[in-house]
């Protein structure tokens, strides 16, 4: 690898670890920014990884993500995933299925007591069609769903505060049937992708009024659609990749709540990226996330708030 090339890498990484503290309140990423072609990532059947082996059809993977959330929220989540890769009957390229449940624990302070909440997430299933135009470019689109198996209702168990609504920083899901899309195109190193998230179903049953405590309030919460962009370029030399990347995330309309518009809830929230892999061995593969947000929403009742983010992966391919 290039001097020039760790300069790049080096750039990228001090961009995402010294962007403003003070700014540092975004991520919010409803789903759609990891699902399928619009997730941050490496060429989509990783051929060249595996030497002379065909890509494998079946792919199992665990990640591991830490997120520091709004008002000292601690966010711990375990993601298992599975991916079914197969020939597309539909064009010359391959048809990925793939499906995860989080399991996802919280803690943080509400009313002077440590309280935490832990439980499943929200399940999530997309399907993505990608095929090569030429030697250098490729095109993909993503279709998905993210379905309300989290809860949004948990209460405290902490003290004086039992019984009390959980904000939704504490909660396990969103409460919403989401429909998810997704397209991309990558020339060479380059790649830009671009997400929609459309709410088709809100059952979010949270009742969570701020009486102080500094949390948004998210009783009746009905939160907007998202639409996303992503830009990436990738580096990549003998078994690794570094991948930075800028994510733009746009809430479309203000979320609502009690009945009414939350003024300031629409918007832009910018990301800055890196994600880094290392080929293990010629089936498994270790990846590491670093993100955090340049521009954020003035409110985010959804409990989405991330002042850092950082996740592991493991991948093996079967």
């Amino acid at each position: 690898m290039r001097v020039t090339t760790f300069r790049i890498i080096a750039v990228a990484v001090l961009s995402v670890l010294m962007a403003p503290r003070v700014q540092a309140q975004g991520c919010s990423d409803a789903g759609v920014c990891t699902i399928g072609t619009v997730q941050a990532g490496f060429h989509a059947d990783d051929s060249e990884y595996y030497d002379d082996r065909s890509p494998q059809p079946l792919r199992i993977q665990v990640q591991s993500v830490f997120g520091a959330g709004e008002n000292g929220v601690t966010i711990l989540q375990v993601v298992p995933e599975a991916s079914w890769t197969i020939a597309s009957p539909i064009t010359t390229g391959t048809l990925a299925v793939k499906a995860s449940l989080p399991y996802v624990y919280a803690t943080g302070v509400l009313k002077g007591l440590s309280t935490s909440h832990a439980g499943i997430g929200d399940a999530m299933i997309s399907v993505s069609n990608t095929m090569a135009v030429d030697a250098s470019t490729e095109i993909g689109v993503t279709v998905g769903t993210r379905l309300p198996t989290g809860s949004t209702d948990a209460s405290s168990t902490s003290g004086t505060a039992a019984g009390s609504p959980l904000p939704m920083p504490y909660q396990t899901g969103l409460g919403t049937t989401d429909l998810l899309l997704g397209a991309s195109v990558s020339m060479d190193a380059w790649a830009v992708a671009l997400g929609y998230q459309h709410v088709l179903q809100n059952g979010n049953s949270n009742a969570y009024v701020d009486d102080g405590e500094g949390y948004f309030t998210s009783k009746d919460l009905v939160r907007g659609n998202d639409a996303v962009a992503r830009l990436t370029y990738t580096l990549s030399a003998w078994d690794v990749s570094i991948t930075p990347s800028l994510l733009a995330i746009y809430r479309l309309q203000a979320d609502r709540v009690e009945g009414a518009e939350v003024a300031g809830s629409r918007g832009l929230t910018l990301n800055a990226a890196i994600a880094g892999r290392y080929m293990l061995s010629r089936s498994v593969d270790l990846r590491v996330d670093l993100a955090m947000p340049l521009i954020i929403r003035d409110v985010r009742p959804d409990g989405l708030t991330r002042a850092f983010v950082a996740a592991v992966t493991i991948g093996v391919a079967l």
